[in-house]
C-alpha cells in the first residue's frame, strides 16, 4: 500500500497507522504474549518538514520464564520467508525487511517480561521520495 504525499501536509497519520497495524498483523504472536501498548510517532526526512510516515511500535507482555533465547529462535522459525533478516543486534534485537517495510523485534526487556515490535509498512519506499 502506497501513501501519497498531499500539498505538501505529509502522509494521512490514520491511512498509515493502519496499514502498520494491517502489517503487524501478520506477525505470528509468541505463544502466550499479549499487546498491552500500542504507539505510533512521525518520522520526517528533515527536523522542520511533514512526517513522510509513521512508525508504530507495539509492546507485547511475556509469560513468566521466557528468555531471550526463545523469543529470537520464536520469531527466526516462524516468520514469514518473505521477511529478510538484515541485522541482528545484542539485546537481542532482529531487523526485518520485506519490500518496503520494516519491521523490528526487540528482546531487551525480556527481564520486565515485555518484548517490542515496530513496524513501518513503507519505511524504505519513504526515504527514497
Amino acid at each position: 500500500m502506497a501513501m501519497a504525499c498531499s500539498g505538501g501536509a505529509g502522509v494521512d497519520r490514520d491511512e498509515y497507522v493502519e496499514a502498520n497495524r494491517a502489517l503487524f498483523d501478520q506477525v505470528p504472536r509468541f505463544p502466550g504474549s499479549t499487546v498491552v501498548d500500542e504507539v505510533s510517532t512521525p518520522y520526517r526526512m528533515f527536523e522542520s518538514t511533514p512526517p513522510v510516515g509513521y512508525g508504530t511500535r507495539f509492546v507485547l507482555a511475556l509469560p513468566a520464564g521466557v528468555a531471550p533465547r526463545d523469543v529470537v529462535a520464536f520469531f527466526e522459525a516462524e516468520l514469514n520467508p518473505e521477511l529478510k533478516l538484515v541485522e541482528r543486534l545484542d539485546g537481542p534485537v532482529l531487523n526485518y525487511r520485506r519490500d518496503a517495510a520494516e519491521l523490528s523485534i526487540n528482546g531487551e526487556n525480556w527481564r520486565h517480561k515485555e518484548m517490542e515490535i515496530h513496524v513501518v509498512h513503507a519505511y524504505y519506499e519513504n526515504l527514497s521520495s
